[in-house]
């Protein structure tokens, strides 16, 4: 099944280097490198949802992106792909980028498959 679990960032793209240091912190990854972190992680995470306080807005969805099941193994981390960002005015915006994760389906982040189609 789904499941969601928060972590503390300042950008969809920062989710990355927190989770790393939260895992790191953890005996039992003391053997693990940075690569077989990512590759789990990658494996696992199918998306990062980016939420921010707005003064005006309250909690607003700043950007999604979906986590690639490829490493960048010189950089030592999962890829992402931005689906949405936020834009003042417009809300949040598809960037055109389609989910290419297999099995991803538009239904996981609670959207329609139609925001994808050109």
């Amino acid at each position: 099944g789904h499941s969601a679990f928060t972590i503390h960032a300042t950008s969809a793209e920062h989710v990355w280097p927190r989770f790393l240091q939260v895992v790191q912190a953890h005996p039992d990854a003391a053997r693990m490198s940075e690569i077989q972190i990512a590759q789990s992680f990658a494996e696992a995470v199918t998306a990062a949802v980016y939420i921010e306080r707005n003064p005006q807005h309250g909690q607003i969805v700043r950007e999604i992106v979906e986590v690639s099941t490829i490493v960048e193994r010189t950089a030592a981390r999962p890829s992402f792909s931005p689906l949405f960002k936020f834009e003042p005015g417009k809300g949040l915006i598809p960037t055109g980028n389609r989910p290419m994760r297999p099995g991803f389906r538009a239904t996981d982040l609670n959207i329609s498959e139609s925001i994808f189609k050109p």
